[in-house]
């Protein structure tokens, strides 16, 4: 093996052990999370499905406090949807406020998804196609049937994949940026116990 073979091995080596600090698809990301929201809208459920669903929802409509842990940061991100969305509609639509949370939901499963890809194309960089492979690995992500589930109907998972999805995020891409990964761990532990 020869100088600028080794050379070209070790850089390619560094790439996969350290990803580039700053995804180089953020646009991308960006874009795919938008056209999965506008993908995910039509199938948002119009009302409380099974599950936590209705006491999300009804906790969010009074400002109660739903079953342990409570979901703290869901539960104000969907109260202030619930009378964002009231307040902008006009009183013939008069859509439900289960609906408001859905969509809340599917925004922050469009986000995640968004992110997803562009961390997976920002690793997959030394090979070739690596938007490719972050759009592939982002619409496995979306389409499978637990996380399709969860994006059009009003539960805590889609912040949780979001929460997580920024962790990691910040965790790779940012790991001198202490400011940026303490607010998103805080705000992940208000939202459940488990991201901590």
């Amino acid at each position: 093996m020869n100088q600028a073979s080794r050379k070209r091995n070790q850089v390619n080596i560094r790439c996969l052990i350290r990803p580039q600090l700053v995804p180089d698809w953020p646009l991308g990301g960006v874009l795919f999370a938008v056209a999965l929201f506008g993908l995910y809208l039509p199938f948002l459920a119009p009302s409380t499905v099974g599950g936590d669903a209705g006491e999300l929802v009804a906790a969010a409509c009074g400002l109660g406090v739903p079953h342990p842990p409570g979901y703290p940061l869901h539960l104000a991100l969907s109260a202030l949807a619930i009378r964002t969305g009231a307040a902008l509609t006009p009183v013939s639509w008069q859509l439900e406020p289960a609906w408001w949370v859905s969509s809340l939901s599917a925004s922050f499963m469009a986000d995640a998804v968004g992110l997803i890809g562009a961390m997976v194309a920002a690793w997959s960089e030394p090979i070739r196609n690596a938007r490719a492979a972050g759009a592939f690995a982002a619409l496995g992500f979306a389409g499978s049937p637990i996380v399709w589930e969860y994006a059009v109907t009003p539960e805590v998972f889609a912040l949780h994949a979001f929460l997580v999805a920024t962790l990691i995020y910040c965790v790779v891409f940012r790991p001198k940026d202490v400011l940026a990964l303490g607010i998103v761990a805080g705000l992940g532990a208000a939202h459940h116990h488990t991201l901590v």
